[in-house]
């Protein structure tokens, strides 16, 4: 695969359909000329592998398939098997930068045929795994849920030591969701929950709980739901209101398949305190609206209780 050469299509292989599809292909085709054209001459970084990780820099010639790197420096051209180098690096290849671009504007089409030139040009030299997350979020834009698992998976597969591999198990359990496979979803949902502990973590917990929720599983969802509620009160972006409302919901479905009268009613009294403690919390939101309409359908009458959480009530959006 030479360095600047012809562009070979690893893209969708459905037929054009129509004038707009073909207008969009060539604009994204011109796009990928122009990026050919101005990385020339692109600077690359070999960490080799010696003792000393000696690092050798160049200009790239050629990337050959197996992984061979030819570069041309002050003393002539020299080639470095795959086996006596480390790694490989060089700066965001044009490419990637007019795909974010391109993305960012809402022309997928053109990002994903982008992110494609990306992984297949500079996939060896430092780019192949956000080239990869690049082509996920064109799919899931354009709607093909099973590109975008089949990008993520590949992803986590060839680069696990990638930066983003938390926000990549994210969107890929969001697709996995999507596409009713549950409990390969519940898994990736789980991997992001205990690998940080921040707001990403608090949204899987949440995710997790909502996929019980949809089971039946409403101890499981209620266990998810509370530890967001209680441990991530203090993230200003975690899902605190939606999970306080949803625990009250889950004490109620509890409440409903419970025999004995009284631990029934202990639970109701439980979803009627989260109710109440997320109106004090988060009046502004609209699960606090529809916690008061529930309050009302338990007791009758407005909710006059001070919040039970022991935190200082707060109007910042939790959800």
């Amino acid at each position: 695969m030479w360095y600047g050469g012809q562009i070979r299509g690893t893209g969708s292989r459905a037929k054009p359909r129509g004038l707009s599809w073909v207008i969009v292909v060539v604009a994204a085709v011109g796009l990928v000329a122009y990026a050919t054209r101005t990385a020339e001459g692109l600077e690359v970084t070999l960490v080799l592998n010696t003792p000393d990780k000696h690092q050798v820099t160049g200009t790239l010639k050629e990337v050959s398939e197996d992984g061979a790197i030819t570069l041309v420096g002050i003393y002539g051209e020299q080639t470095y098997t795959r086996s006596q180098y480390l790694t490989a690096t060089c700066p965001e290849p044009a490419e990637q930068a007019l795909a974010q671009q391109s993305y960012l504007k809402g022309e997928y089409a053109k990002a994903l045929l982008l992110y494609q030139q990306v992984h297949e040009k500079y996939r060896e030299l430092g780019w192949g795994a956000a080239s990869l997350e690049g082509m996920g979020k064109c799919h899931l834009q354009m709607r093909d849920v099973e590109k975008a698992i089949e990008s993520y998976s590949r992803l986590l597969e060839e680069y696990p030591g990638y930066t983003g591999t938390r926000a990549v198990k994210f969107s890929l359990a969001q697709a996995c969701e999507v596409r009713g496979r549950l409990s390969w979803a519940v898994d990736l949902y789980g991997q992001v929950a205990i690998e940080s502990d921040d707001e990403l973590s608090a949204m899987s917990l949440r995710n997790i709980g909502n996929i019980h929720y949809g089971r039946k599983k409403y101890k499981d969802a209620l266990l998810n739901y509370l530890r967001v509620a209680i441990l991530y009160q203090s993230f200003p972006r975690a899902p605190v209101a939606e999970s306080m409302f949803r625990a009250g919901d889950c004490f109620e479905k509890l409440a409903e398949e419970e025999k004995s009268p009284q631990v029934a009613a202990r639970l109701r009294d439980r979803a009627k305190k989260y109710y109440e403690d997320l109106m004090t919390r988060f009046p502004q939101s609209d699960f606090a609206r529809q916690s008061q309409l529930r309050y009302q359908q338990l007791t009758g009458g407005a909710p006059t209780s001070k919040s039970s959480l022991g935190e200082k009530p707060s109007a910042a959006a939790g959800g």
